[in-house]
């Protein structure tokens, strides 16, 4: 471990013990005890370089302990500039200071130079001028500094010296037309930046801080003002006018030939002025609106846009010699507009038909009203129209007007409904379905409202049957059943064509297979089968492939079952008058307490020799020994 101190600081080495009781130190420097050294702090310096090293030993009654040594090594420190001379700026006749901070091994000596050249007497860590002169701006200072190490030399700083500002040129006074800025200059010359505030008969105008300063548009009035600036820099101000504003009045221009303004019906165009003309300046005329609720202006046209009144003034700007003209304003009245609705006659339509939709117009843009005053139909808020009944049916279209338009004349129209007398679109068809089972015959018609039906099966009204369908049954072999339906409504009716239903046979079909059956002994067991065809159908049951005597219905349930019946397979055979259908073969299996057939038997061995017995079981399920 080692540390290092400048000649002439002090460090200062200590130890840290743990003892019960008192202890005792005695320090050593290179291996030698250091005189009164004798406590847990030794301070060390020197006023020369030196390197040695140094340890402390550690006593009380129980015994003694030494610390590591330590290295501290005193040298000569360089000089290190912590704070550098700063650049400054002062007015002519004042004085400036300069200043230094160090570190580093004592002495330090310190010369301060200008310019590069050494000032005599200039030997401390600061530095004041003389009284300055305008020729000592842009001097630079700077020092160095010295110890035994060498000599570190400082940055330079800067010296500016500043003169007061001095006037070049002054404001001078301006001669303008009424309506015309004035610019006001000033000329300074100045050693640093220069602040500027203009100011207007003693007060200062905000934001007039440049060298140049132009008036508001002015006016005779402005004559009696007089405006001055003050310029300032760092050494001093000075004020510069005061300056004038002379005033000439400009030539006059007048505008002819805005009429009176007629009333304006919204609605019926935009009127244009014409004929209008400016004075001498040559600047358009232009027009505004006092409310645009109610006009508003583009270019020479005004836009109605509300009732009411408003005034339209004609506007000409002037010109560095010509003022505005004076305003000419007229009156302008808009009254609301007319409207009127366009609603076509809508065509006849038959009865029957989906809803359908009809439209009107009015000329203002504004929403049209529909509604229904007689007839069979609704309608709703978009124009969509639905058909009750037959006969005329009357539609009003209104629009009721708002601020601007009047209410519109109401436009009444005619839509006549038609009764038409049934159409067959699609007759009865012949169909074949199994005998006995359900069928269904229908019919399709166009013009459908109002339609009423009558089934017929061989020429004989079915009573009842009076609606688009009829479902009956597929009869016998022998012959066909014939079915008409005839349709009618208020304009007519009509009869369809034939369609035919026939019976047929249908073979059997096995839909529900028989399953394995599993019976305790001496229960009985049930098999059962679904099947479908035409009726009748018949079934006989087999085992093992053998008739069952009297086991003719779906389902067959066995005598009690013995252990022989365990594994017969079962069948049936399912027929009707078109064929026969065999189903799968379904096991019996059946289940019975375990029987010995043999029992263990006694044996003699002979000692230390295994004994083998055995014994044989009867059972349709496995054993468990």
């Amino acid at each position: 471990m080692a540390t290092t101190i400048g000649v002439g600081e002090t460090a200062t080495l200590s130890v840290s013990v743990n003892s019960a009781v008192a202890v005792s130190y005695q320090w050593f420097r290179d291996g030698q005890p250091i005189a009164g050294a004798t406590t847990a702090q030794l301070a060390v310096s020197s006023n020369t370089p030196t390197a040695n090293r140094y340890r402390v030993f550690v006593s009380n009654r129980s015994g003694e302990v030494t610390s590591d040594t330590v290295e501290v090594a005193v040298v000569y420190r360089p000089v290190v500039i912590t704070s550098q001379p700063r650049s400054t700026a002062v007015a002519i006749g004042a004085t400036a200071s300069f200043s230094i901070a160090v570190t580093g091994t004592q002495p330090i000596s310190f010369q301060w130079l200008k310019n590069g050249v050494a000032i005599p007497g200039a030997t401390s860590a600061s530095y004041a001028t003389a009284v300055l002169a305008q020729v000592d701006d842009e001097t630079r200072y700077q020092v160095d500094v010295a110890n035994i190490v060498g000599v570190t030399r400082s940055v330079s700083a800067l010296l500016r010296v500043y003169a007061p500002p001095v006037l070049v040129a002054p404001p001078v006074d301006v001669t303008l037309y009424e309506g015309s800025s004035a610019t006001f200059s000033v000329a300074v010359a100045s050693v640093g930046p220069l602040s500027y505030q203009w100011f207007r008969t003693g007060v200062a105008i905000a934001g007039a801080t440049a060298r140049d300063y132009v008036t508001p548009p002015v006016t005779s009035a402005d004559e009696s003002a007089t405006f001055t600036v003050v310029a300032t820099n760092l050494a001093g101000s000075l004020t510069a006018g005061p300056a004038r504003v002379r005033v000439q009045s400009r030539l006059p221009q007048v505008i002819s030939g805005f009429a009176a303004l007629p009333p304006v019906v919204i609605g019926t165009g935009n009127p244009v002025v014409v004929g209008v003309r400016g004075g001498a300046s040559g600047n358009p005329v232009y027009f505004t609106s006092s409310d645009s609720a109610v006009a508003w202006i583009s270019g020479a046209s005004i836009v109605p846009v509300g009732v009411g009144t408003t005034q339209i003034t004609a506007r000409q700007d002037g010109s560095a010699l010509y003022a505005p003209a004076q305003p000419v304003v007229q009156t302008l009245t808009v009254t609301r507009g007319t409207q009127t609705i366009a609603f076509a006659e809508p065509h006849p339509r038959p009865l029957g038909i989906p809803p359908f939709t009809v439209s009107a117009q009015a000329s203002s843009g504004l929403p049209v009203a529909l509604s229904i005053r007689s007839g069979p139909a609704t309608i709703d808020g978009a124009g969509l129209i639905t058909i009750s009944g037959s006969g005329a049916v009357q539609i009003a279209a209104d629009q009721g007007g708002n601020a601007n338009y009047a209410a519109a004349p109401t436009v009444v129209r005619t839509l006549t409904i038609a009764a038409i007398a049934p159409v067959i679109t699609r007759h009865p068809r012949d169909l074949s379905a199994p005998i006995g089972d359900p069928v269904t015959v229908s019919v399709e018609v166009s013009n459908h409202h109002g339609a009423r039906y009558q089934w017929y099966r061989n020429g004989t009204v079915i009573p009842g049957a009076t609606s688009q369908t009829y479902s009956g049954v597929a009869p016998a072999l022998d012959a066909p059943d014939v079915y008409r339906v005839g349709v009618s409504n208020t304009a007519g009716s009509t009869m369809s064509d034939e369609g035919r239903v026939r019976g047929m046979i249908l073979a059997p079909a096995i839909v529900t297979q028989p399953q394995d059956v599993a019976a305790r002994l001496a229960q009985t067991a049930s098999f059962s089968v679904v099947a479908r065809g035409s009726a009748p159908l018949s079934y006989q049951w087999y085992r093992d492939g053998v008739a069952v005597s009297g086991a003719t219905t779906s389902t067959w349930t066995t005598a009690p079952v013995a252990i022989a019946d365990h594994g017969v397979a079962v069948h049936v055979v399912v027929t009707n008058a078109s064929g026969t259908a065999r189903s799968d073969a379904a096991t019996l299996r059946v289940h019975a307490s375990p029987r010995v057939v043999r029992q263990p038997l006694a044996i003699t061995v002979d000692a230390g020799r295994a004994a083998t017995f055995s014994v044989e079981v009867e059972s349709t399920l496995p054993v468990i020994y």
